[in-house]
């Protein structure tokens, strides 16, 4: 428990919430009791973007380049909540960077 915040792991999602699914979210979180949210965590993983930075220092890229590797993290902890969108929770994918890499999420000034 964390700030009162309670995280089941290995939850039970056909038991729990009625879902017929086979995948299997990371967390369901909760507080007093109370379900708040179902979360999937996804770690962030070394880029081309991030290699050459690594290497070089320095460097030019396209858009697509940047921002698609993030992309693709959101959306692959999206498919995994799927089928868990009919529950009434909100659902929520959690990007998690140990390796404090670069993590292009919007417009930068």
């Amino acid at each position: 428990m964390r700030h009162g915040n309670e995280f089941e792991h290995d939850v039970d999602w056909r038991a729990r919430f009625g879902v017929d699914t086979e995948k299997n979210p990371d967390y369901l979180v909760g507080r007093q009791g109370k379900d708040l949210a179902i979360c999937e965590t996804k770690e962030r993983t070394s880029t081309a973007v991030d290699r050459h930075l690594a290497a070089h220092r320095f460097g030019s890229f396209s858009s697509e380049t940047v921002l698609n590797p993030a992309a693709r993290t959101v959306d692959r902890a999206a498919q995994q909540l799927a089928s868990l969108k009919g529950v009434g929770l909100p659902l929520v994918a959690v990007i998690a960077n140990p390796k404090n890499l670069f993590v292009p999420l919007g417009a930068t000034s």
